[in-house]
């Protein structure tokens, strides 16, 4: 709840964004590497995304108990992550926030990129200012300035970081 009135505009034009997002989500339902949105709804004045359910554990854990990866390992794991990317990327969207936390490995051995809640609409506005949103050591440069521009470059790096990590 807004306590304060002068938030209210601010609150309901979050809302409306962040709706707006959970349907770009939802047009990657049938693509192998991107969590599937199940619905998206708005009530008690507020909104909330409904996602499959992955039984499985981060990339980050699978490392920390399997060791490290070989390369026939990780391109079976990151190779559907990356095609589904490039068609987020198509739509226009960045998910900003790309490292072994947010890849769940499935029991089957599926690999789904989860938290979209960095994600924006990518924008080649010079003057657009970003939240500054990062995690050390998988975002590049451009994350760490709020006018710097950022686009499905700024995912490719995140991507190459995590791929390095995993090495």
């Amino acid at each position: 709840t807004v306590s304060q009135s002068k938030y209210t505009e601010m609150f309901q034009k979050g809302k409306e964004k962040f709706l707006s997002e959970a349907r770009t989500l939802a047009r990657f339902n049938r693509q192998e590497g991107v969590v599937s949105v199940t619905d998206f709804f708005e009530t008690n004045n507020t909104a909330y995304i409904v996602m499959e359910f992955l039984d499985g554990i981060t990339l980050k854990q699978y490392i920390d108990t399997q060791g490290l990866l070989t390369p026939a390992e990780i391109l079976d794991l990151m190779a559907p992550l990356m095609e589904a990317l490039d068609e987020v990327h198509n739509v226009g969207l960045i998910h900003r926030d790309i490292s072994p936390d947010n890849i769940m490995i499935t029991r089957s051995g599926e690999s789904k990129l989860i938290d979209f809640g960095a994600a924006r609409m990518s924008c080649n506005d010079q003057n657009h200012t970003f939240t500054i949103i990062l995690k050390h050591g998988y975002a590049p440069p451009e994350q760490y300035q709020s006018k710097g521009q950022q686009g499905p470059w700024t995912d490719v790096y995140a991507v190459c970081a995590t791929l390095y990590r995993t090495m």
